[in-house]
């Protein structure tokens, strides 16, 4: 388990608790902002969840792997192997997928071999 995943769920388990703790007598100050934001929890964290999803680009062995597939999605290339997918594929043998895996880090971060956009 990583020590966010736990951090997380130690945050969930005893989040009353520690509200009451850390904001004594504001407690009640916190209920009526987080209700001034006139969304309800589930949605704040459904939102949460939206923005893990749209930075999410998914897990690879090593950045080649990753570039492939960004360059996969961006030139359009199927599974089905037709002729342009074939002609494209031998030109992208000539493409500098490091070089451009670095340039990608830019707005891209990887840790533990899954990759997240930046932005």
């Amino acid at each position: 388990m990583s020590h966010m995943k736990d951090a997380l769920l130690d945050v969930v388990e005893g989040w009353t608790r520690d509200i009451n703790s850390e904001l004594g007598d504001r407690d009640e100050a916190f209920y009526i902002y987080l209700d001034n934001m006139h969304q309800p929890v589930d949605d704040l964290w459904r939102n949460f969840l939206e923005e893990f999803e749209d930075s999410y680009a998914g897990q690879f062995d090593t950045r080649t792997d990753f570039v492939d597939s960004i360059l996969e999605d961006v030139l359009g290339i199927s599974q089905a192997n037709s002729v342009r997918d074939n002609e494209i594929k031998f030109l992208i043998t000539y493409f500098d997928r490091e070089k451009y895996g670095r340039d990608l880090m830019h707005d891209y971060w990887e840790r533990d071999g899954h990759y997240f956009r930046s932005y």
